[in-house]
């Protein structure tokens, strides 16, 4: 296939796979997250009005993860819909605040924002709250090649170890953080936990016995959600949203 200039090449001169326009890719989820964005903006009701619905934690997770994947040339208009969200919620709970200021802070590529809101993100993954604790791993799956899996991995396994609820998801989280399966349970043989060490064991054995793929089935059942939401929302574009995400330079 005969490279064209307009499609097949980063406008910084990267040549992508042949026969794959791949900046076409990071177009069409910018025009993606503006539609996500506008609608968490259109349904997020005020503080006052209590917790986040379910569809919009969904809405966050998944601009969240197409910041993650794709915003690192995020045009303005892109940021200007992510710092509306991120101005909508500002008066709400600071875990409905962070997932919005990573997403804000990948698309400016603004690398001490990047490393401040994940140094806060990792500090929160061994949270006293289950529920908190929980909507951090959410959060973590999203950015979770981004994160300093020795930093991460010291929480989670200490989850493991001394938490009642959510364990079982702090195990898969911290797999995902480790390159391997064998890097996982070198790491995890090494840990001593502080407290609750015989119950760290018996879970440990736990998961050698029943597979870490199990431990992650939470977050692979969200993710598959949120796909679908990305695959859903661009095929719902609108010609022109698309003419934007075939045109835009």
């Amino acid at each position: 296939m005969k490279v064209k200039n307009t499609s097949d090449v980063d406008p910084k001169g990267q040549v992508w796979l042949p026969g794959i326009p791949a900046p076409i890719f990071h177009r069409a989820a910018d025009v993606c997250v503006r539609r996500l964005a506008r609608a968490f903006c259109e349904k997020c009701p005020p503080p006052e009005k209590g917790p986040l619905p379910t569809e919009l934690d969904a809405l966050c997770l998944a601009c969240l993860m197409l910041a993650s994947e794709y915003g690192e040339r995020a045009p303005a208009a892109t940021v200007d819909e992510l710092a509306a969200c991120l101005e909508k919620v500002s008066g709400r709970f600071w875990g409905d605040v962070l997932p919005w200021q990573i997403a804000l802070a990948l698309c400016r590529n603004d690398e001490f924002a990047i490393a401040d809101r994940l140094e806060e993100l990792t500090a929160n993954l061994d949270h006293g709250n289950s529920g908190i604790r929980l909507w951090m791993f959410d959060v973590a799956w999203c950015v979770r090649d981004r994160l300093n899996p020795v930093e991460a991995y010291l929480r989670l396994l200490t989850n493991v170890a001394d938490k009642l609820a959510n364990w079982d998801a702090s195990l898969g989280l911290c797999r995902a953080v480790l390159e391997s399966d064998e890097l996982f349970w070198k790491t995890a043989d090494e840990f001593t936990p502080k407290d609750f060490e015989e119950q760290y064991k018996t879970r440990l054995a736990l998961a050698r016995k029943e597979g870490l793929v199990r431990f992650q089935h939470h977050f692979e059942r969200r993710e598959l959600r949120l796909r679908r939401l990305i695959c859903e929302t661009t095929l719902g574009l609108a010609a022109e949203e698309i003419e934007d995400a075939e045109g835009a330079s």
